[in-house]
């Protein structure tokens, strides 16, 4: 199941946002590249086999993002790709990492003890991204 997101994701080109706490590229997108989300990724599973602990990925597709760089440019797109990051951002929680794929497209780790905890935060994330 791994190496087939994984050879998804790297079917993609990833736009670079954060690692760490080292900027690059659009510095205020708050989110990490694909190489942070591979890393990210290997984190959670290893955690998930050493403890047992459950994690998520969800996956964020934003609707009409195409429209918005045609009709306004790019500039008002990243603005648009750098806002929604931001609030996707402020409802996760400590540890939780959001990436950003490439173009309009998102995905987000989350650990969860309580599996309630997944919908309630795709539907906040989901409603995050269309504001």
């Amino acid at each position: 199941m791994k190496a087939q997101l994984l050879r998804k994701i790297n079917s993609r080109q990833a736009v670079v946002g954060i690692i760490g706490l080292g900027y690059v590229g659009l510095p205020l997108l708050l989110a990490v590249n694909r190489a942070g989300f591979e890393a990210a990724f290997d984190r959670f599973i290893g955690r998930a086999q050493a403890d047992g602990s459950m994690f998520a990925i969800i996956m964020i597709d934003l609707d009409r993002f195409k429209e918005i760089n045609d009709l306004h440019g790019h500039q008002a797109g990243d603005t648009v790709l750098v806002e929604t990051a931001a609030r996707m951002r402020a409802v996760l929680t400590e540890g939780d990492v959001i990436a950003r794929l490439g173009g309009d497209e998102f995905v987000v780790l989350t650990r969860f003890d309580d599996p309630g905890r997944i919908g309630l935060l795709t539907e906040r994330l989901s409603d995050e991204a269309r504001r």
